[in-house]
């Protein structure tokens, strides 16, 4: 069980210097890295806690592997969320981003055609 727990923690820790280095080379923005950060820093808790797992399992009435589970499926679902709401900022930004650039290539051969003529 040790073991379990050292590998465990290990593999939070180096996910979490790995997000650290992602951030410091510009290739993740922090805004996203944050709910990794969080993930990974939970993780690394409960590795070295598993009895609150545990609690968490008596008090729910779920078995221990479920509470993983439905640990790992939640986490799943809340970087879903986030990169659907992402995705919905970045349409809307692009959309109106194409709106413009739609508009200046209209003013500009607009000016074109009257210089032309």
């Amino acid at each position: 069980m040790l073991n379990l727990k050292i590998v465990v923690g290990a593999t939070s820790l180096t996910l979490f210097v790995i997000i650290l280095e992602l951030i410091r080379r510009e290739k993740l923005k922090e805004r996203y890295a944050l709910l990794w950060l969080f993930i990974s820093f939970a993780t690394f808790f409960f590795s070295f806690t598993p009895r609150l797992i545990g609690f968490l399992s008596r008090i729910t009435g779920m078995y221990y592997l479920s509470i993983i589970s439905f640990g790992a499926f939640m986490f799943v679902l809340a970087i879903l969320l986030h990169f659907s709401i992402v995705i919905s900022l970045m349409h809307d930004r692009i959309k109106v981003l194409t709106q413009q650039l739609a508009l200046l290539e209209n003013k500009i051969s607009g000016q074109n055609t009257r210089a032309g003529g």
